[in-house]
């Protein structure tokens, strides 16, 4: 602890970003460019940072300079450090206008074309201030975790994980339902009641292989005693999926938010089955015991009204 607080006293955030500058481009003259400043400044302000740390956070030839495992670590804190600052300047500059300012939000492609999309419509009608980025992946993957953890991401929605790392706050929505679906002209399935046996060697369009929805797709098959289709196309992408189904030709298991706020757009028909897929919680994620900006408490509270609907199930044919 005295040698952190020694330490704390005799850095700088100027030398911090200087070693930002220089471990992400591998140059000291390249961070000189960037940072407006000459290299012998760079060199100087690395070798003090080094003097002050006792550690060497770079190796130097003639090719340039590489991250030390140390230097690794420093850049790694270096960059949460201004991230936080970041938000934290934002933070107060929404306190003088909560309904202004950018949120950044990780989510799947299949939330984010149904859900997401219907909660930032609603959000920048009453807000028009606010801006939106939205970075798709595959629910909570370790890549978003990270993001979050490191504040390029204001939030996380989509499909809740079993197990909530401890560094996050879960918010749950809603219990997601599974539905079958047909493009809506499509002649594959007849009837009020459509069994799974009489689809079984039908083309399908299905999550990838190692998606949690893929696993409960799987798992109704088996609960019935039949085999996996053997004429699948698997993807994560909406646009993809859609495009297929609209053939007539193919059909699908589709999370019911999609349904609720694509039916029209996509063309698509939801049908009634005698198989019954666990529900599964979709929430928010955002990271815990961390203040969280106003536009995030203000998309949360948008996402409970829109979701509504959702709680209550949704009609099938």
């Amino acid at each position: 602890m005295q040698r952190a607080e020694h330490v704390s006293r005799r850095l700088k955030l100027r030398q911090l970003e200087v070693l930002i500058a220089v471990g992400q481009s591998g140059n000291m003259a390249k961070a000189a460019r960037q940072l407006a400043i000459t290299q012998p400044v760079v060199s100087k302000t690395i070798a003090d940072l080094e003097q002050t740390l006792g550690m060497r956070l770079f190796d130097r030839d003639r090719r340039g300079v590489a991250l030390t495992p140390y230097g690794q670590a420093l850049l790694k804190r270096s960059v949460a450090v201004f991230n936080d600052l970041q938000t934290g300047i934002t933070e107060l500059d929404l306190m003088a206008d909560p309904t202004a300012g950018e949120l950044r939000i990780g989510s799947s492609d299949a939330v984010a074309s149904g859900m997401v999309g219907a909660i930032i419509d609603r959000l920048s009608q009453r807000h028009p201030r606010l801006i939106f980025e939205v970075t798709l992946g595959g629910g909570l993957t370790d890549l978003q975790h990270r993001e979050l953890q490191s504040r390029g991401l204001d939030l996380i929605i989509g499909r809740l994980p079993v197990v909530v790392p401890d560094d996050l706050e879960a918010n749950i929505l809603y219990q997601e339902h599974t539905l079958l679906v047909t493009a809506r002209q499509s002649h594959l399935v007849r009837g009020r009641r459509v069994r799974l046996s009489q689809l079984v060697d039908r083309p399908w369009c299905l999550p990838p292989l190692d998606s949690h929805p893929w696993n409960l797709i799987a798992e109704a098959f088996r609960g019935e005693g039949l085999d996996l289709p053997r004429q699948i196309v698997t993807t994560r992408s909406i646009q993809v999926l859609n495009s297929l189904i609209a053939t007539g030709r193919y059909l699908s298991f589709l999370p019911g938010n999609v349904l609720h706020y694509c039916r029209e757009n996509l063309s698509l028909k939801a049908w009634s089955t005698d198989v019954s897929i666990p529900t599964y919680p979709v929430g928010i994620l955002t990271l815990k015991n961390r203040t969280i900006n106003p536009a995030t408490t203000l998309f949360i509270e948008s996402a409970r009204e829109i979701v509504k609907p959702l709680g209550k199930g949704l009609k099938q044919t």
